[in-house]
């Protein structure tokens, strides 16, 4: 199997706010509205994400997974859980940041431009939801980044835009 990275976004007022949030880099791997139908109707369950909103997928290529993405940022992050820099250090934070899976992740946990949001990291199906505030799932992805993509959570992260 591959991880997926999919989800909804239910923006603000505009209906790019995932285009806003997402570095120019990483636009070429979003495909909005572009979500399996088993994959649509699992979001659509989610009582935070009936609203309309935007469906996509973060891919490594056109039609792909995002296996590759996982395994570089794990990477990233299997170097520091070498060191004895704690997890949450700043400096581990800004790494996983600097790939591109990281990047987008981070973009679109922040952006002031999604008032709801869950975002999908799946091998299979999801397993845990996590409902929290963008910190909080930006810190439960540092934990599980640095795990192989099959062994973690699969978890849907969904967060309210106007929580800190």
């Amino acid at each position: 199997m591959s991880l997926y990275c999919f989800g909804k976004v239910v923006p603000a007022s505009a209906s790019d706010a995932l285009l806003q949030c997402a570095p120019a880099s990483n636009v070429a791997r979003l495909f909005l509205r572009d979500l399996e139908p088993g994959d649509v109707s699992t979001l659509s369950e989610i009582n935070e994400l009936k609203r309309v909103g935007i469906t996509f997928r973060y891919v490594d290529k056109e039609g792909g997974a995002a296996t590759a993405l996982w395994l570089a940022a794990s990477e990233v992050a299997r170097r520091f859980s070498e060191s004895d820099i704690s997890r949450f250090d700043t400096d581990y934070s800004d790494a996983i940041r600097a790939t591109e899976l990281g990047g987008f992740i981070w973009n679109v946990f922040h952006c002031p431009a999604i008032k709801f949001g869950g975002l999908a990291l799946v091998d299979g199906g999801i397993e845990t939801i996590l409902r929290a505030n963008r910190l909080k799932c930006w810190n439960h992805f540092l934990v599980i980044i640095s795990k192989p993509w099959d062994c973690h959570d699969n978890p849907l992260f969904l967060w309210n835009g106007n929580d800190e």
